[in-house]
């Protein structure tokens, strides 16, 4: 019915507040939030140490793949240079004619050479290989690898092409005498 309406009576509310209850109530809630900052703290510290190893772990593997890389890269070389040292040992053998204990002394004595002028085994044993094809043997082709491996330090060229012009030049001076 509109327009109508009943009174069926009044609700009285009363609102007591204890004073204890509100005093713990306070502290609870207090206990709380510090519990809750202190967890946030830890969670914090947490996500710095993971962080902190993360970046550790990132650069011990690129520093480590770095010096891996470098190593194997190295080790390559090495096996490529002592590849082509042998390959022009064993042209000594076919081509030249040079027996086997023949090319083992004059490997030995290019092991021994290289680092003293700075020259790669396998750029020592390419000269040499131009100066045994020019027919000198022994002693006397190590000394003109060695003054050719000089020349070509410090700057005359490589040491198969200054060997190849010493050994020309000798080689026409010795026809001359």
């Amino acid at each position: 019915m509109p327009g109508r309406t009943s009174f069926v009576g009044s609700i009285l509310v009363g609102l007591g507040v204890d004073p204890r209850r509100v005093v713990t109530g306070t502290k609870v809630a207090n206990a709380a939030t510090k519990h809750y900052q202190y967890s946030l703290r830890r969670l914090r510290g947490e996500f710095v140490r993971v962080r902190r190893a993360s970046r550790r772990f990132v650069n011990d593997f690129i520093r480590n793949a770095s010096i891996t890389l470098a190593a194997a890269f190295g080790i390559a070389r090495l096996v490529s240079q002592f590849l082509k040292l042998d390959r022009a040992l064993v042209r000594q053998r076919s081509l030249v004619g040079l027996s086997t204990k023949e090319v083992a002394g004059f490997r030995q004595e290019i092991l021994k050479l290289s680092p003293a002028l700075g020259k790669s085994p396998a750029e020592l044993a390419e000269g040499l290989f131009f100066v045994t094809s020019a027919g000198f043997r022994g002693s006397e082709a190590l000394d003109v690898l060695r003054a050719s491996a000089q020349a070509s330090a410090i700057g005359l060229g490589e040491v198969q092409v200054v060997a190849t012009g010493v050994t020309r030049t000798v080689s026409a001076y010795r026809e001359a005498n």
